[in-house]
């Protein structure tokens, strides 16, 4: 009792043998109907209840056929569905304790095969769920609750009938019995690393993928390709760079051999000598590589582990839970429909943490999403659309997607034609907009055949962006005029020919990429 005065700031009392002055009120089972028990119903019938618009009225429509269930005496949905057989035994089944959602179907339907008795079990449960008593209380008042958990990593065996990937840490391949080892990937080349320890014994080295402290961890790069270095990370990246020793790795038992130890039948170790595989040792000294030698990527991070972490696995299912959610339609007007969602954490740094990182991963990915939908809306007609025709998808699938709030719908509204931006604008314009002559104040012109579309020049227009090629510009692309033209510029341009370090004409160099 104390702590609910501390939480509520009012008194609270309990006193034994006094009900008026007991503060503290408990939770209580409904008891399980004794009987009389009417039905049972079978998967169909509980299919069709659920799929029915008014499932009251239909369980009472299928009470009236059973003379079981006119004992009962009123037509109470809600108190035949809890005398109903199959809903008695799913209800003294789940007050003895929580079931595994398939066993409880196989059990509960034993005359139907397993995917049609969950789905069953799943209308059932929703037949429970949506019809309620006088009290607003359900028939059944069932959760779900769905176990998951980040992952640990990825793993893999390297026998030759493998590889055999896994997200759980396993010593032994339990398809092919090898030694199974963590690995990662380059994020710029996908090059795979693999990642654990070396243990060293009478028998030499072993390479395992036992946990071990990150700083203290060791790398291989599988079956790497001559070694390249990129000019541009060496310059920009003021990392080290990364060193490696040729090695044999055995798939079977995880041992360590020189490069130049392999013989023609049997392995060093004794394991067939089919089963070795090229890797290269890295230098790690932080426990980390500075780079990858198989596309010469640098800097510190570029090898990363399939470890997603506690947030990312809570912030995924999270998003997809609320987007599943249906609206609520008396709060339709609230930011998200009306859709309500809880989380919660065993740890007060997690919780305070989780919400912001959830907010931005979500942001991030809807970005995303944006762009990407902007650039099909843009190359859609038009394979080679500006940056303001990809701004201009982007910003109306944002708009589709309600991103922008009032105050921005609204000037959004305001920038459309005919809202004060092109003066002689009208909606039968919308269909064919190149034709209107004289639209804009600043004066759109008539397209001539071959030329490509023209737009308002006007800043604040939506239809901006797209102008007349000069007529000496020889590429129609979207240019005033030849000295801005994207593909004939007489402005200076590095040459990204990789060695090449000095400055040429884009005139000579008509695309940026193009060998000098």
């Amino acid at each position: 009792m104390d702590f609910a005065a501390k939480l509520f700031d009012a008194p609270f009392d309990w006193v034994d043998g006094d009900p008026a002055r007991q503060d503290l009120v408990s939770a209580q089972r409904v008891d399980i109907p004794a009987g009389p028990l009417w039905g049972p119903l079978g998967p169909a019938d509980y299919l069709a209840l659920a799929a029915s618009a008014d499932p009251a009225a239909a369980v009472a429509g299928r009470a009236a056929d059973d003379p079981l269930a006119a004992g009962l005496g009123d037509r109470d949905a809600a108190l035949l569905l809890s005398h109903e057989q199959t809903m008695a035994r799913l209800r003294a089944l789940l007050a003895r304790s929580p079931r595994p959602f398939a066993d409880l179907a196989v059990e509960m339907f034993t005359d139907v095969d397993g995917p049609r008795a969950e789905t069953a079990l799943a209308a059932l449960v929703a037949v429970g769920a949506k019809i309620r008593d006088a009290a607003g209380t359900p028939v059944l008042s069932a959760r779900y609750h769905l176990f998951a958990r980040a992952t640990e990593g990825a793993f893999t065996c390297l026998m030759p009938g493998g590889p055999h990937v896994s997200l759980a840490r396993h010593e032994i391949c339990p398809d092919c019995s090898g030694t199974v080892f963590e690995f990662g990937c380059c994020k710029r080349c996908g090059a795979v690393h693999l990642a654990g320890s070396v243990e060293r014994d009478t028998g030499g080295e072993r390479f395992t993928s036992r946990a071990v402290r990150p700083d203290r961890r060791a790398w291989l790069l599988l079956d790497a390709p001559a070694e390249t270095v990129d000019e541009d990370d060496e310059i920009l990246e003021h990392a080290a760079a990364a060193t490696a020793r040729d090695a044999l790795l055995c798939g079977r038992c995880g041992a360590l051999h020189a490069a130049t130890a392999a013989p023609a039948e049997t392995a060093p170790c004794g394991c067939p000598a089919a089963g070795l595989r090229h890797v290269r040792r890295l230098a790690a000294r932080s426990g980390t590589p500075n780079g990858c030698l198989a596309c010469g990527a640098r800097g510190t991070g570029m090898v990363r582990l399939f470890e997603t972490g506690n947030e990312a696995a809570a912030a995924v299912l999270a998003t997809a839970l609320y987007q599943a959610l249906p609206p609520d339609e008396e709060l339709a007007d609230r930011p998200g429909g009306g859709r309500k969602l809880l989380a919660f954490s065993d740890s007060r740094q997690a919780a305070a943490f989780f919400a912001p990182y959830l907010e931005s991963s979500h942001a991030l990915v809807q970005r995303r999403r944006l762009i990407l939908e902007g650039m099909a809306r843009a190359t859609a007609h038009d394979a080679d659309a500006t940056v303001d025709d990809l701004i201009e998808g982007a910003a109306a699938a944002a708009s589709r997607a309600g991103v922008f709030s009032g105050a921005s719908r609204g000037r959004a509204a305001a920038a459309k034609p005919g809202a004060g931006c092109c003066a002689n604008w009208s909606p039968s314009m919308s269909a064919s907009p190149w034709k209107a002559s004289g639209c804009c104040r600043s004066g759109w012109a008539q397209s001539r055949p071959g030329d490509r579309p023209l737009r308002c020049s006007i800043s604040a227009c939506l239809r901006r962006s797209v102008r007349r090629c000069s007529p000496n510009c020889s590429a129609r692309c979207g240019c005033r005029a030849r000295s801005r033209c994207r593909r004939r510029s007489t402005r200076p341009t590095r040459c990204s020919t990789r060695g090449a370090a000095r400055s040429t004409s884009a005139a000579t160099v008509r695309r940026r990429g193009s060998r000098c």
